[in-house]
């Protein structure tokens, strides 16, 4: 064993698809589906995840490398501004706020963004795939 291969093995993915892969997100979504990265080469990396089925539930994780506290800033902005439109979502992460369907979770400097469609309890399923991701993160 080399010195680069002990620190690739420490150290944590950049990719989403990595943080959360198929087969997890397949066991917390209780339904086959498959990975479809979006990488776009700077601090930003995506990765939706989807079935072939037409009814089957479909996910967007996203994160965005030291966009955390800005994005919480702008979210609690925005609620003051107009009432109703964000809501705090507590016990997740370091701060999460929920913007309709969309929840946007600070973890450190970093934003983790999940769109879940589809499943029978958001609130649980959303807390399952953060916890997964976020030691690979």
């Amino acid at each position: 064993v080399t010195v680069a291969d002990t620190v690739a093995q420490h150290q944590k993915p950049s990719l989403a698809c990595a943080m959360v892969t198929p087969a997890e997100m397949s066991t917390i979504l209780g339904s086959p589906v498959v990975a479809e990265p979006h990488e776009n080469g700077s601090n930003q990396t995506e990765c939706i995840y989807k079935s072939a089925s037409p009814h089957s539930p479909y996910v967007e994780f996203t994160v965005n490398r030291g966009d955390g506290e800005g994005a919480m800033t702008a979210q609690a902005m925005l609620g003051q501004q107009q009432a109703g439109l964000t809501h705090a979502y507590p016990g997740i992460g370091d701060q999460a706020y929920a913007v309709g369907p969309e929840l946007m979770i600070r973890n450190g400097d970093d934003l983790v963004t999940l769109l879940v469609i589809g499943v029978n309890d958001a609130p649980a399923t959303v807390k399952r795939i953060f916890d997964t991701a976020k030691p690979r993160m």
